[in-house]
């Protein structure tokens, strides 16, 4: 049992484009571009330098970190590419979703948003399009990105609701982002034999971006100046 767990966990997997054997380095694209979540993180330092709200502060900290690991997660797995270190980069990615979503949510709820209907607003934005994909078949032609379909309409909804209007132009461009890196993620292996690198790495970098992006939103103060 015990051995029949660690050759499962330790199994290699080949899921990408660029990966054409079972080397730390085969797939340098994928690996260095994750040096990304951690540029950004380090570019949104100031934001926290400049927070004095000592909650904000705070939770702008936890979320530099998380978007940090972000890119250690997912350096581990297109390094070493294995069942556990694939675990080792799904969890940051939920846990900054997460968190993002979740701090998002308490501001918007100090601002006089209620906060029941704001989670009930996305709540089916989040669940029903992966639901769709994979109940349709769907998912089996998104390169195991159907978790993240729901990410789009659920920040076009927030845009909608936002009262800040440098917030809500964020919130907007973010989902035309995350609808650009999902066809960067959906488009690595399809292209292969026209681009031998694949398109994966683009993914990491648009969704980087992203990420800043919506540290930078809950960054800002809850009314344009």
């Amino acid at each position: 049992m015990n051995q029949s767990l660690i050759l499962f966990f330790t199994e290699n997997l080949d899921l990408y484009c660029e990966r054409l054997s079972t080397g730390w380095f085969a797939e340098p694209l994928n690996l260095a571009s994750n040096l990304a979540y951690i540029a950004f993180a380090l570019l949104a330092y100031p934001l926290w330098k400049r927070e004095c709200d000592t909650r904000k502060r705070k939770e702008l900290r936890i979320l530099l970190c998380s978007l940090a690991s972000i890119g250690l997660g997912s350096a581990w797995f297109h390094s070493s590419a294995t069942r556990l270190s694939q675990i080792g980069d799904i969890l940051p990615i939920a846990l900054f979703v997460f968190l993002s979503l979740y701090y998002y949510f308490q501001a918007m709820k100090r601002e006089g948003f209620a906060l029941t209907k704001l989670t009930l607003s996305i709540l089916p934005a989040l669940i029903l399009p992966p639901l769709f994909a994979k109940l349709s078949g769907l998912s089996l032609y998104l390169a195991k990105g159907d978790a993240y379909l729901g990410i789009v309409p659920s920040l076009l909804i927030l845009s909608l609701q936002e009262r800040s209007l440098a917030r809500k132009k964020i919130l907007a461009l973010n989902s035309g982002l995350f609808t650009l890196a999902l066809v960067f993620r959906t488009l690595d292996t399809p292209i292969c034999d026209i681009f031998p690198s694949g398109t994966h790495f683009l993914w990491h970098l648009t969704t980087a971006l992203a990420a800043y992006l919506m540290v930078r939103a809950y960054a800002l103060p809850s009314r344009d100046i």
